[in-house]
């Protein structure tokens, strides 16, 4: 494979790379906070 044509392979490839990485964050973001609410939700005042 050229260099060129591993750089457009690449150049494709990156938003869905991108879009992966950020659905993995916003996963685990919404993970973080569903144990946080829920541990909130035993802590007694």
């Amino acid at each position: 494979m050229n260099r060129k044509r591993a750089i457009a392979i690449a150049d494709r490839a990156a938003p869905l790379a991108l879009k992966l990485i950020a659905g993995g964050n916003l996963l685990f973001l919404g993970v973080f906070l569903a144990t946080l609410i829920a541990a909130a939700g035993h802590i007694q005042f």
